[in-house]
């Protein structure tokens, strides 16, 4: 009996294997890069299929498992790889959002450059994936992500979680995130969506309608930005305007909130639910330093549409009311009495 060092093979990991060869037999090795030689240092082909129970091989790396054949004049010998443990590391920015806004979430894959999916989960009912299972290509280099919002009725932490799928050299993992939802004071109603430049027949624009949570639809045109191009979109029903905002100079307003986040080219047209319109009834966007009002304003059965810049809608209160009656001033009327 003649003791045998087989050359390392490259399995991901390099490998070391010494067996023990009976004379006159011949020993195969089957593996990604295959590599053989017989009793007398003659190569010959790999003809054993991979296997994975422990045999009559040793190896050093500990983290292998090698199958023997038995024929009648052949012993072959194969290496099966096994899979390399897996951590992942999650991180979500920014950290803590307001209910209705984006969040982009980060995965990022440690191990056997792996190229498995991951799938990203939520502890909340109300929450919203874009992208809720994001695939690693050859650009991400095990890092993976997804954007993530939440409709919470009221103020709270959820955990965002990441399943790493694994792959032929990787072992599955799982990393999770706290991430903080805040709802502030005056904030009615929700909606949330997301829609690609150019689906669905808009040329450099969108539809995102959220009229059954909100009352809200915003039609985006005229966009220069690339095709497919995925754009959140989140609008809000508000029982007052967001803390430092001014009332505007207008009868009964009501008062929404729009928020575009992927693209800042082309114009919106919001469209607004309201049984009360009538026909003076404007529409008004806060630019950060005063009210003004949008352009080309239409009432059409119990709806208000209005067109601004997509730049203006960066979580951008609205308000439709009617101008206040204007009071024409007098000169005082003197009475004299004579008697």
């Amino acid at each position: 009996m003649r003791k045998l060092l087989v050359p390392p093979l490259v399995l991901g990991l390099v490998l070391f294997l010494s067996a023990s060869i009976l004379d006159g037999y011949t020993t195969s090795l089957t593996s990604t890069k295959s590599g053989s030689q017989n009793d007398s240092s003659t190569s010959v082909a790999a003809t054993a299929p991979v296997g994975i129970s422990p045999h009559d091989l040793e190896h050093e790396s500990g983290s292998k498992y090698v199958s023997v054949t038995r024929g009648a004049n052949t012993t072959s010998e194969s290496v099966a790889n096994a899979q390399a443990s897996t951590s992942v590391a999650m991180s979500c920015s920014p950290s803590s959002i307001k209910v209705g806004r984006f969040t982009i979430c980060n995965a990022n894959v440690t191990g056997l450059s792996p190229t498995g999916s991951v799938s990203f989960t939520t502890s909340s009912s109300t929450g919203f994936f874009a992208s809720p299972y994001a695939v690693c290509g050859n650009s991400c280099s095990g890092t993976y992500h997804t954007s993530y919002t939440d409709t919470a009725a009221s103020s709270v932490t959820v955990s965002i979680t990441a399943s790493y799928s694994g792959d032929a050299n990787n072992s599955p993992s799982t990393g999770t995130f706290s991430l903080s939802i805040a709802r502030p004071a005056g904030v009615i109603a929700v909606g949330v969506g997301e829609s690609q430049i150019g689906l669905g027949g808009i040329s450099g624009g969108l539809i995102s309608n959220q009229s059954s949570t909100t009352g809200i639809s915003v039609t985006i045109t005229g966009s220069t930005d690339p095709f497919g191009l995925p754009v959140d979109v989140t609008t809000e029903t508000l029982s007052q305007p967001n803390s430092g905002i001014p009332a505007p100079d207008l009868a009964s307003p009501a008062y929404y909130d729009v928020f575009v986040q992927g693209i800042s080219s082309g114009n919106a047209q919001v469209c607004i639910r309201s049984p009360t319109a009538v026909s003076s009834t404007t529409m008004q966007y806060w630019t950060g330093a005063k009210w003004t009002n949008a352009s080309d304003i239409r009432l059409n059965a119990g709806t208000v549409c209005g067109t601004m810049q997509v730049s203006a809608l960066t979580g951008t209160n609205l308000v439709l009311g009617t101008p206040k009656p204007t009071i024409i001033g007098h000169d005082p009327i003197v009475f004299y009495i004579i008697v």
